[in-house]
């Protein structure tokens, strides 16, 4: 699985008080100590802990432990993630009793600390959310902060922390009063994934391979009128609403008594751009899980945040190195191919313009000599490079400056390449795209 790496033995983690301030670098340092030193086994049970904000100069600041005072402070953290849950090295939701403003972020309550357990070069899930500047139509990507993390005292690696993905301000800004009614428009955020678990929450809707689950709102939020759950009802028929026209851009349908059209119900330059950056990243997971999509009361449906890319940028499991395989892997198309969404909306040649559009836009973009992705990430290399040595070192083996250099020169060079096949890709007139992906 990777190169010189036992997954079986649990590293031994060094203390805080065994390293230097040249050891931290330039990146922030998160310190979360527990109650009693008690580990955080559960992803429903938050663990009462202390967070400390350091070497974030104006930013940092402390949470103490919360004792019995009622009007104090508080802060708890959690385990999170499916696939990832089982990895060595774990990753954490941080949930504050007030709201704060952690690295610049808007205030908010709850932060996640992605492991990124998968990705020795710990900048896969750095670049997908960094290129989103590159792609304008997206809505709300989290911002990736590299830090170095330590619980109860002991050095747990180097760690990316983003916001949750939620209703709140400063993320999707979904969040607000509404009256239930027969014919009610709603605000939602649903996740579209292999990994849910069955629920009131959840549901299927035909021809989907995955189920999906409503992240907001959530049951104990939603109102029935006359023993019905309208706001599922209404979420289910937008969905098939999108489902009946996406394939065809003239095509319409009925929601809530409404003719529409695909264009009417779907901000398109963020369907599109979402689906660019996952096909960029060649994100397999992106074919069956971790699919986002929310709607304000008033708006139209926008796809992401986009989420979840430690396992791409490759057709195999992280960990080999940029060779032959992984050449041809970065010319090969999957989201388009595969994926439900992207692929029927690709079956209309005045979709598959739009398309083209969207991508060269971002493509001047992408491939600017000094503020384009590789040179950022040449750039941005150097921040990282001693602590994620010292990170591969616990979790990969003792030659951690291969595991790392291999890796980040993997993904940058990866995307070199990837943006020109893509780039080609669109070159193509209609009919010949189309051969590609069907």
């Amino acid at each position: 699985m990777f190169a010189g790496c036992n997954v079986n033995v649990e590293p031994t983690k060094r203390a805080y008080s065994t390293f230097s301030q040249e050891e931290f670098g330039e990146l922030p340092v998160v310190r979360i100590d527990t109650q009693n030193k008690a580990y955080p086994s559960s992803k429903e049970e938050y663990v009462n802990c202390s967070f400390t904000l350091e070497n974030a100069g104006e930013n940092n600041f402390s949470v103490s432990m919360k004792s019995n005072t009622k009007d104090e402070d508080s802060v708890g953290i959690r385990r999170r993630g499916n696939t990832t849950y089982s990895m060595p090295k774990k990753a954490f939701r941080v949930k504050f009793d007030k709201k704060k403003s952690v690295l610049g972020m808007t205030k908010a309550k709850s932060y996640v600390l992605l492991a990124d357990y998968l990705d020795q070069g710990k900048i896969r899930n750095f670049s997908a959310f960094s290129m989103a500047k590159y792609f304008d139509g997206l809505g709300f990507t989290p911002t990736p902060n590299h830090i170095m993390f330590f619980l109860n005292d002991e050095f747990w690696g180097v760690y990316l922390l983003v916001e949750q993905v939620d209703e709140n301000a400063g993320r999707t800004n979904l969040k607000t009063n509404f009256e239930v009614s027969e014919n009610g428009n709603y605000p939602f955020l649903v996740e579209m994934s292999n990994d849910l678990e069955s629920g009131n929450d959840t549901f299927c809707i035909d021809d989907y391979i995955s189920p999906f689950e409503i992240k907001y709102p959530e049951s104990d939020e939603r109102e029935l009128l006359d023993g019905q759950d309208v706001v599922l009802k209404y979420i289910k028929d937008y969905i098939t609403a999108m489902q009946a026209t996406i394939s065809n851009s003239t095509s319409q349908t009925l929601l809530n008594g409404q003719s529409v059209k695909f264009s009417d119900i779907v901000d398109e330059d963020a369907f599109i751009d979402y689906f660019l950056v996952n096909e960029l990243m060649l994100n397999l997971d992106n074919i069956w899980k971790s699919l986002y999509f929310y709607k304000t009361k008033d708006g139209k449906v926008v796809f992401g945040p986009i989420w979840d890319f430690d396992f791409s940028l490759t057709d195999v499991w992280t960990g080999s190195p940029y060779d032959k395989s992984a050449i041809e892997c970065a010319d090969a198309i999957y989201i388009m191919r595969l994926h439900c969404f992207f692929h029927e909306y690709l079956q209309d040649e005045a979709n598959y313009q739009k398309v083209v559009e969207r991508w060269n836009l971002a493509y001047e973009k992408l491939t600017n000599k000094t503020t384009g992705i590789n040179a950022y990430l040449k750039d941005y290399k150097h921040k990282i490079r001693n602590q994620s040595i010292e990170d591969a070192k616990y979790w990969y083996g003792t030659d951690g400056a291969f595991q790392f250099d291999m890796q980040y020169d993997y993904v940058r060079l990866f995307l070199i390449d990837r943006i020109q096949f893509l780039n080609n890709t669109f070159a193509l007139n209609y009919n010949d795209f189309l051969q590609k992906i069907n």
